[in-house]
Formats: structure tokens, sequence, C-alpha cells
């Protein structure tokens, strides 16, 4: 038998070193791409949540900043509205100096009739001087609403009335009498001293100072002299003054918390309390009442709501602003005419 050759075995594929390296770089960037993913996705939820958290300072820095942009527009339009009013007074100021020139040179023109027609007389001579006085205080009292210089001219007019004895003036010396006591009943309004003493609280406005913390705020003790002050009093006393201490505790927790306002933000709310006091002065020289207590209150509030009520300048203010808040700007003008019309009709029916 011939000798059998045994087959040679199947060669077995070797294994492709390529591929492997191709699968071991293509893991490698996937895993890198996957920790690029979750990088980003951190660091846009901390930026998400950093734009959307919301500061109270500020806030309150946006609210300061639009509370100084409303008042300022609106102290504009105020002085806007504040010279058209000087320019309306400037007119009628000088229509009250052209009329003041006619009557004296009415005055006048009477004057030279008389000396003309016949020789002086002094009752004629005071009658036309009471006459004149009447019509310059019917002016400041319409015109002006100076009712201390209206009380000037009538108690004149009245004492020159008085100097001439005559029973037939009784009638018009009474109505006279009449209008002086209603000219006295006007509380007189002094505009000068309260624009000085407005001008002064805006200086002080400058030394508020902003709250403290609670635990700023309490006192120190010092142990050795608390233990020696405890010995001395009884058990009742020393309960009834830790309960009260436990009361001023609650109720100061109780209290709101206000965030610590920065240097430039008091600054802010500094230059609002000074324009709102700008705006109260606009409303006294307008006499409008509802400008000037409304910007006297809100500059109150302000104070009571960011600085510490307690400290001297902060009590000195708010009872400054209550002071000058209660004040009335405005009054009833009584009508006076009643003892001109009088005196020029007796002085009619004597010429008649």
């Amino acid at each position: 038998m011939a000798e059998e050759i045994p087959a040679k075995p199947e060669a077995q594929p070797e294994k492709d070193s390529g591929g492997v390296t191709l699968r071991l770089q293509w893991g490698v960037l996937l895993v890198a791409l996957a920790l690029a993913l979750i990088s980003s996705a951190y660091v846009g939820y901390r930026v998400y949540l950093e734009t959307t958290q919301v500061d109270p300072l500020e806030e309150l820095r946006g609210q300061v900043r639009g509370q100084l942009a409303e008042q300022g527009e609106r102290l504009v339009d105020l002085r806007r509205t504040l010279s058209e009013a000087d320019a309306r007074q400037s007119n009628a100021a000088v229509m009250i100096e052209d009329e003041l020139a006619t009557l004296s040179g009415r005055l006048d023109e009477t004057v030279r009739m008389v000396v003309e027609a016949a020789a002086p007389d002094e009752r004629e001579w005071k009658l036309a001087e009471v006459e004149y006085l009447l019509r310059i205080a019917n002016h400041r009292v319409t015109m002006e609403q100076d009712i201390r210089g209206a009380l000037q001219l009538t108690v004149a007019a009245d004492a020159v009335l008085e100097s001439l004895d005559d029973f037939s003036m009784h009638e018009v010396r009474a109505q006279l009498a009449r209008e002086i006591s209603a000219l006295k009943m006007v509380p007189g309004l002094d505009v000068t001293g309260i624009y000085v003493r407005i001008d002064a609280l805006s200086e002080h406005v400058g030394q508020l100072q902003t709250r403290r913390p609670w635990a700023q705020a309490q006192s120190s003790e010092d142990p050795a002299e608390t233990v020696v002050e405890e010995a001395e009093r009884s058990v009742w006393a020393m309960l009834a003054e830790r309960l009260s201490l436990l009361v001023r505790i609650q109720v100061a927790d109780a209290l709101p918390r206000r965030p610590q306002l920065s240097e430039e933000e008091v600054q802010y709310v500094h230059q609002l309390l000074r324009l709102q006091l700008e705006q109260a002065k606009l409303g006294l020289l307008r006499k409008d009442q509802t400008l000037y207590t409304g910007n006297l209150s809100s500059t109150a509030t302000w104070v009571r709501e960011y600085f510490d009520p307690q400290t001297p300048a902060s009590v000195m203010v708010l009872d400054e602003l209550a002071a000058l808040a209660a004040i009335q700007l405005t009054a009833d003008i009584p009508d006076i005419s009643g003892s001109s019309n009088l005196l020029r009709g007796l002085r009619r029916l004597e010429e008649g």
C-alpha cells in the first residue's frame, strides 16, 4: 500500500491588527465627544442659573434709576410750567402797574380839577386818599393775594376816615371794619420762610444713615456688671426683664429685613429725595397743595423705608417734613370791594 500523505491543515486567517486600532480610535473619539457634550451642558446650566437669578439689590438699583429718570422728566415739565406761570405773572404785574398809573393819572386830574374849581377842601383830599388806598388794597388781594399788604392799606384808610370824624362815613367805616376782620382771619403764608426750610432739609438729607443689621443694633453688655445687677434684683424683676427681652427679640425678628444698601445706591436715594424736595418747592411757589404735600409725604416714606428712623438726623428730618406737610398753601380770599363801592356811591351823591 502506498503511504498516505496527511492533508495540510487549513491556514487560519490572521487577525487584522489595523481594524482593531481603528475601532479603538473611534471609541476614544466618541468618549471625548460625550465628555465635551456633558461639559457644555453643565456650563450652559450654570449660565442659565446665573442669568435667571434675581438680585434684590439690582432690582432696587433699577427701581431707583427708574424713579430718578421719571422724577427728572417731571422736574423739567414743572420748571417749564413755572416759567410760563412767571411769564403770566409778569404780564399781570405790568397790567396792574398800567392800571395803577391810569388811576394815579385820574386822581391827579381830579385833584387838579378840584384845585381849579374851588379852594382846596381837606375833606375831599382825604376822601380821595381813602378811595385810592381801598383800590390798591383790592388789587393786592385779587391779583397778588397779598393779604398782609391789603390789611395794612385798609387799616390806613380807616385811620384817615377816623380823622375826618364825619358821621356820613359811618356806613363806609362799618363795612371797612368787617373787611379788616375778614382779612385778619386769613392765615398768613410765609413763602420765603417755608422755601428756606425745605432748602435746609435738602442739605440734611445727605446725613441720613442706612439701617444697620439687627446683630449690630444690639448693644453689648459687660457680663460682670450684668451678674452684679441680677444679684441685686428680685427673682420676679429678673423674670419680667427676661420676658420683655424675649418679646423684643421676637418683634425684631418679625420685622422685614432689607438688604444693606451699597454706597452707590445710597447716593441714588439721596438724589431722589433732593428731587422730591425740589418739586415740593415748585408746588409752594405755584401754591399747588397736591404737588407740595404729595412730594413731602413721599420723601418721608423713602426716609422711613431705607434709612434708620432712630438716628437724630432721621428724627429731625421726619419731624420737619410732617410740620411742613401740615401747612395749607391756599385760603379763602375775602371780598373787600364793598367799602370802596360805598365810598364811590356817597361821593357821587354829594357831587350830584
